[in-house]
């Protein structure tokens, strides 16, 4: 999703400064309606988490704080809950409330509708309709406590994604750059093997430039860097986003939320240090104990981090990475220069981003409330997400 789209800045809003989580800092709005679908699901129980927080109105005796916003909550067409009021549910505004709700999917379509109610406020504090109002949801398999990412699981959701990619780039009649690869766009079957999802930024390589020219969209911390900044287009922006998720699925952490400590920005970047440092192995997802195969997670690390190399003509084709993966030819080695590593532009994205919040955030401290400059990102349900490892559940 394009993270500046005036259609999907305009219908959220944020909160400058408060004590609550950063997945309560920003929301989804309407004034009338908001629908969530999910297709091709499987069927079966699913555990439907609605995450709430009050962020338009205070807690103070201003005149923000007699705002009041009620709506009613439809899960598969079924009403879950009429006239709810987020801040009286958490008898405070600025405070999470979560709703769970155990549903079944039987014709492979989950639906969540949030549908003003015609009543509350429409000129306190501002005029308008203080319609719904949604911070995440996440959707549970009743199947999740049986699965297991090992790491035998987690190397064949890694070589799965890769081939699915070189088809894509290279075997497919129609030669596909996706320009969204994330872990949330990866789809497991039941026998947890990958499947790319999500093609609505995908583009059609018909005429074999170089490179395309295209307006940049997609998602801050997969995309290469000069497609980030110069919109320049090819296949080693995917093989750039692989790298990343691959390290999503050796460490077990998400990229743009691991930030072990202020000299680093991100899981990449954190990555990149450890290369320099020759402490590859320290990636491994801790929770994987002595199961994992060091050589082989050896040959993740190598591939993901030249996948990420901030010249596209030095990384890999995809075609080359599975080979790689797999054992068929030798990762070669590629260590970043330190006297040139703090101005990577690979993380320069990154950085300005940490500091448009921050600047964002100051220019609207005098502020309750504000439209949010960021994506607000609906993800899918039976997708590979990574700030704890679970095939099955995400939020949006």
């Amino acid at each position: 999703m394009d993270d500046n789209d005036f259609q999907n800045t305009r219908y959220s809003v944020s909160l400058a400064s408060s004590n609550l989580s950063d997945l309560y800092t920003t929301a989804r709005i309407s004034p009338i309606s908001i629908t969530y679908f999910h297709y091709c699901l499987e069927n079966g129980d699913y555990t439907v988490s609605l995450h709430f927080a009050e962020i338009q109105f205070t807690n103070d005796q201003t005149y923000t704080s007699l705002g009041r916003r009620v709506f009613d909550i439809y899960v598969q067409e079924e009403v879950l809950r009429r006239d709810f009021n987020i801040e009286d549910e958490a008898k405070m505004a600025e405070k999470p409330v979560i709703l769970d709700h155990n549903v079944s999917v039987t014709n492979n379509i989950l639906e969540i509708r949030f549908y003003f109610a015609g009543k509350g406020t429409t000129r306190i504090p501002d005029r308008g309709v203080y319609g719904p109002l949604i911070s995440a949801i996440s959707v549970k398999s009743g199947r999740e406590n049986h699965l297991k990412l090992d790491w035998p699981t987690r190397r064949n959701i890694c070589i799965g994604i890769a081939r699915g990619l070189a088809f894509l780039h290279e075997e497919s009649v129609l030669k596909i750059v996706h320009r969204d690869i994330k872990a949330t766009n990866v789809l497991l079957d039941r026998d947890l093997n990958p499947k790319i999802s999500d093609f609505g930024l995908a583009k059609l390589d018909e005429d074999e430039k170089t490179h395309m020219s295209t307006r940049v969209a997609g998602t801050i911390g997969y995309m290469a860097p000069e497609y980030a900044l110069w919109g320049h287009l090819t296949y080693k922006a995917d093989v750039y986003s692989f790298g990343v998720v691959a390290l999503e699925i050796i460490s077990g952490k998400n990229n743009n939320n691991y930030i072990p400590s202020d000299d680093w920005v991100c899981l990449l970047d954190w990555a990149c240090h450890l290369q320099q440092t020759g402490n590859l192995l320290e990636l491994v997802d801790e929770k994987l104990g002595s199961e994992v195969d060091q050589k082989e997670a050896e040959i993740m690390v190598k591939v993901a981090l030249i996948s990420t190399n901030a010249s596209a003509s030095l990384r890999p084709s995809m075609y080359e990475v599975v080979s790689m993966l797999e054992g068929q030819i030798p990762v070669p080695d590629v260590i970043p220069e330190s006297s040139t590593y703090r101005e990577d532009l690979r993380f320069k994205a990154m950085r300005d981003l940490h500091w448009q919040r921050q600047d964002h955030s100051l220019s609207i401290s005098r502020s309750q409330h504000s439209t949010t400059v960021h994506t607000f990102e609906s993800t899918s349900t039976s997708s590979l997400e990574f700030s704890e490892i679970n095939p099955n559940s995400t939020s949006s």
